[in-house]
C-alpha cells in the first residue's frame, strides 16, 4: 500500500495521472466541499495513507482532523480499488498520462533507434498499455514538426567554418552540415539528388532564413556539393577533407604494396627455374 501511495502522489503531483475511466473509480465518493478541488483531496488522502502527520496536512490545506481522516481512509479505498483492478488484468500499477506516453515515444525512438513495433511491445510488456502504430507515428509527427519549428529559428551566423556531405539510407541522399567549433549540426535534410543545384537550395535558405555565412566550408570531391556550396556561398573557402585524401594515400599504398609482394614472388620463382 505505501508504495503504491507514494506512486499516485508523485503521479497526481507531476500531472502524470492518467485520465482514464478506471482511474475514476471510487472518486465520486471522496467528501464533496468546494473549498479543496478533487486533486487536493486527493493528495492529502495519499499523503496521510503513506504516513505524512495529520497535524501537517491540516496545517497545509487549512482542514480540521475529521477531515483529514476522511481523506486518508477515502483514498486507502480508491487505492484498493485499483490493485483489484491491476490485479485482474495481471499488470504493473503504474499511472501513464499523455505527456509520459509522448516522451517515452519520443525517446525511445531518437535515444534507442526503437521501431513502431518494438515501442509497441515495450508498453505492453512493462506497463500493460496498448499504445497503436498511428498513435506512435502521430507523435512522432508533431514532434517533428515542432522540432523543425525551433531549429528553423536557430540563428547560424556564428558558424565560421563548417563541414557539409552527403549521407544515404537505401539509395536516398541526406545533406548534412556540422559547425567544426562547437559540432552544432545546422543541416540534416532528406535530398531528392546529389545535385549542385539542390545543394544550392539547401544552403541558400539556410543562407537567407538563418543568416549561414561560412567562411570555410570543409567537403569531399563530390561535383554537386562543390558546385553548389559555391552557387549558394560565392564568397566562401572550399578546402578538401583529410580523410578521403589519406583514404586514397592509404589505397595507393596498399595496391603498390601488393604489387612489390608479387613482383618478388615471380622473382623468386623465376630465380629458382633457372
Amino acid at each position: 500500500m505505501q508504495e503504491h501511495c507514494t506512486a499516485l502522489a508523485a503521479a497526481v503531483q507531476t500531472g502524470t495521472l492518467a485520465t482514464v475511466s478506471e482511474l475514476n473509480l471510487g472518486l465520486s465518493s471522496f467528501h464533496n466541499d468546494a473549498r479543496y478541488s478533487l486533486r487536493d483531496r486527493l493528495i492529502a488522502g495519499c499523503a496521510m495513507a503513506y504516513g505524512v502527520p495529520a497535524s501537517d496536512v491540516m496545517q497545509k490545506y487549512g482542514c480540521c482532523q475529521s477531515f483529514a481522516y476522511r481523506m486518508q481512509s477515502e483514498a486507502k479505498d480508491w487505492l484498493n480499488n485499483l490493485e483489484v483492478i491491476a490485479e485482474h488484468r495481471n499488470t504493473p500499477f503504474f499511472f501513464l498520462a499523455r505527456p509520459l506516453i509522448e516522451r517515452m515515444v519520443i525517446v525511445l525512438s531518437v535515444t534507442g533507434q526503437v521501431s513502431g513495433q518494438g515501442i509497441e511491445e515495450f508498453f505492453s510488456l512493462c506497463f500493460g498499455y496498448s499504445i497503436s502504430s498511428s498513435t506512435i507515428d502521430n507523435i512522432r509527427k508533431e514532434y517533428n514538426e515542432l522540432a523543425a519549428e525551433f531549429l528553423a529559428g536557430v540563428g547560424l551566423s556564428k558558424i565560421k567554418v563548417g563541414a557539409c556531405d552527403e549521407i544515404y539510407s537505401n539509395n536516398t541522399p541526406y545533406f548534412t552540415g556540422i559547425d567544426l567549433k562547437t559540432l552544432y549540426i545546422f543541416i540534416c535534410e532528406k535530398a531528392p539528388d546529389a545535385s549542385g543545384d539542390s545543394w544550392n537550395k539547401s544552403i541558400s535558405r539556410l543562407h537567407q532564413n538563418q543568416n549561414l555565412n561560412m567562411t570555410t566550408c570543409i567537403t569531399d570531391r563530390g561535383k554537386g556539393l562543390l558546385n553548389g556550396i559555391k552557387a549558394a556561398l560565392p564568397d566562401v573557402r572550399q578546402q578538401l577533407d583529410i580523410f578521403h585524401v589519406m583514404r586514397d594515400l592509404g589505397n595507393a599504398c596498399s595496391s603498390l604494396l601488393c604489387a612489390c609482394e608479387n613482383f618478388v614472388g615471380v622473382f623468386l620463382v623465376t630465380e629458382e627455374a633457372v
